[in-house]
């Protein structure tokens, strides 16, 4: 039903980063992408990126990510796996379980949970 209703829109610019929920808009569901994304709003569902997930300032996410990197600004509760570098900014707040080839936890940032080595799905 999803693939219906799913529009195919032309990628102008492959360096863009495309912005989800800005201001008070609440947003569910599964995202998949092949460039970067930020998100600015609520959102509950599972990502997927080939590229960079930018979790803003003003964001509140819950679910699965699946990316190159990571960059949290706000707010992430879930499972994430991050295929290079996942950083907590200072002023985020994460809980969850991580699987990265690199974590960075800025100092301030909240961090409850764990973080493994990032391996490949093959599934």
């Amino acid at each position: 039903m999803l693939d219906n209703m799913t529009k195919k829109i032309p990628n102008l610019n492959p360096n863009a980063i495309s912005r989800i929920a800005a201001g008070t808009v609440i947003i569910g569901g599964e995202i998949k992408t092949q460039c970067d994304i930020r998100f600015d709003g609520d959102y509950t569902g599972n990502i997927t990126s080939q590229s960079r997930v930018i979790i803003g300032e003003t964001a509140h996410l819950k679910g699965e990510i699946r990316c190159e990197s990571l960059d949290v600004f706000g707010t992430l509760e879930g499972d994430v796996f991050v295929k290079d570098t996942m950083t907590i900014k200072s002023e985020a707040s994460f809980t969850g379980h991580i699987q990265s080839s690199r974590l960075v936890i800025e100092l301030g940032a909240k961090f409850e949970g764990d973080n493994h080595p990032y391996v490949e799905n093959k599934a």
